[in-house]
């Protein structure tokens, strides 16, 4: 996925190596660049390499992270209707979910994505 491009919030999938880590702290960040790290990375493209990956298909309409309580009520919901003792959801089964029942999508789609900082 490219940087740029729409993604899903909650499911974006960065790695680095321990190293880059270790320099972020040695380089003093910012409090937001220390919560949220790859924004430092991404502002400095002279000390740091990226590469990205396109994913499929496009999710970044769906909320799936845990910031605000309509995040937690959306989780509670998924989990309720998904949990069970013998068996794993994916990601497949909470898309199946959510197309047969759309309101549960409605719980916390209002929510605003907070800035850096925030």
């Amino acid at each position: 996925m490219s940087i740029n491009a729409p993604i899903r919030r909650g499911w974006i999938r960065r790695f680095s190596r321990l190293t880059l880590l270790r320099a972020l702290t040695r380089k003093r960040a910012q409090t937001h660049e220390r919560e949220h790290v790859t924004p430092f990375f991404y502002q400095n493209p002279e000390v740091f390499k990226l590469r990205s990956y396109e994913e499929r298909p496009d999710l970044s309409e769906f909320r799936w992270t845990l910031d605000t309580p309509e995040d937690w009520v959306f989780m509670q919901s998924v989990y309720a209707a998904l949990q069970r003792d013998d068996h794993l959801f994916l990601t497949a089964d909470v898309l199946k979910l959510l197309n047969s029942r759309p309101e549960l999508t409605r719980l916390n789609a209002h929510v605003a994505q907070k800035k850096l900082g925030q």
